[in-house]
């Protein structure tokens, strides 16, 4: 399972609030992948593409099974600095969802 990030926002951090139960499956997160963001063209709109969560999928039993959309928040950058000593970006919170599917 892997969960793509496309977006024209200036995400700097994200944060899974809920993921799947996986139920009947063995699941192992990955670590490893290059999580750097790849540019993508899609209608005319460039998209900024982040693979930001892997998990292998291992069955354990025979089926149909259906999984519920992952939820996370995502820091997006206001552009705006904040009177600090690293001189960091101000982020607003952005929650997002995935959608859910059947297998």
């Amino acid at each position: 399972m892997k969960y793509d990030l496309y977006t024209t926002l200036d995400v700097r951090s994200y944060n899974f609030s809920k993921l799947p139960a996986f139920d009947g499956f063995f699941a192992q997160e990955l670590q490893g992948y290059n999580g750097q963001p790849e540019r993508i063209v899609k209608d005319g709109v460039q998209y900024a593409k982040r693979t930001i969560k892997v998990i292998a999928l291992f069955p354990q039993q025979k089926g149909s099974f259906s999984f519920d959309p992952a939820r996370a928040v995502l820091g997006i950058s206001t552009g705006k600095s904040s009177n600090n000593f690293f001189f960091s970006r101000r982020l607003k919170q952005l929650n997002i969802a995935s959608s859910g599917f059947k297998l």
